[in-house]
């Protein structure tokens, strides 16, 4: 079924986009800057409200990454 080998080969790309995503030390951050402890690859604000601009442009490409990898799964149902 090459449907399904399409739609594997999407998640396959999907995990490795993920994998390769730089870390937050190429925007010059300190990993524990970015996670806190948490474990998540995003930059959660202190609760002060302030943002660093490093923080914000790795949020920003993280979200990028995100969403092309939605776009790349919207089709996932008509296609199988």
């Amino acid at each position: 079924m090459p449907s399904v080998i399409r739609v594997k080969d999407w998640y396959t790309q999907s995990f490795q986009d993920l994998m390769e995503f730089p870390g937050p030390e190429k925007y010059g951050m300190k990993r524990d800057a970015i996670d806190g402890g948490r474990g998540v690859r995003y930059f959660i604000p202190d609760g002060s409200g302030d943002v660093p601009p490093e923080a914000a442009d790795y949020n920003k490409e993280f979200v990028k990454c995100i969403e092309n990898i939605k776009k790349r799964h919207d089709p996932t149902t008509t296609t199988i």
